[in-house]
């Protein structure tokens, strides 16, 4: 039986670190839902890919992770409100630099 997958439009500009690079990645990230289970991973229904990988949660991790968000934002933008200012008004460098 194939899953069936609902992918979600891509976040893009997402600042990704690897393993063997000395810099970051400017990359889009893809959130999937898995709508039927799979034989191999049956509880894992919620994926992040990015160029570098994936990691897969089960509904209960997401839900973990979406609170864990919600309280990060809050403390960024209580120390900096001004990161209110929407990603597209100041747009992310496509390089970073290194060193």
């Amino acid at each position: 039986m194939i899953a069936d997958h609902k992918p979600f439009p891509p976040i893009v500009n997402t600042t990704t670190f690897d393993a063997h690079r000395a810099g970051p990645l400017i990359v889009p990230l893809t959130l999937i839902a898995a709508l039927t289970g799979s034989l191999d991973y049956p509880r894992s229904r919620i994926t992040l890919v990015s160029k570098i990988g994936a990691i897969g949660l089960t509904a209960h991790q997401a839900a973990q992770l979406r609170d864990q968000l919600d309280q990060a934002i809050a403390e960024v933008l209580a120390s900096c409100p001004e990161m209110a200012t929407p990603d597209e008004i100041e747009a992310l460098p496509r390089s970073m630099p290194r060193g």
